[in-house]
């Protein structure tokens, strides 16, 4: 049987990768079918606001990007 891994093991696994090439991994937010997205676009753009980020990765899962490619 074929498991699939969680979107918390996926984020963990890009975000280790990110790491590993030196990148400072600030903060992850995650996307899941039950969560309100409003609410977690208002704290990433809170926490752009009030930091020196640099850089934001934005991964999705290609099969929803109709949906929330306007979050990008």
């Amino acid at each position: 049987m074929h498991e699939t891994a969680s979107g918390d093991d996926i984020i963990q696994n890009i975000t280790h990768d990110f790491v590993r090439y030196g990148y400072e991994i600030i903060q992850a937010f995650h996307f899941g079918t039950d969560i309100p997205k409003k609410p977690v676009i208002e704290q990433v753009i809170a926490l752009a606001r009030g930091s020196d980020v640099e850089e934001i990765f934005f991964a999705a899962d290609v099969q929803r990007w109709s949906e929330i490619s306007h979050m990008a």
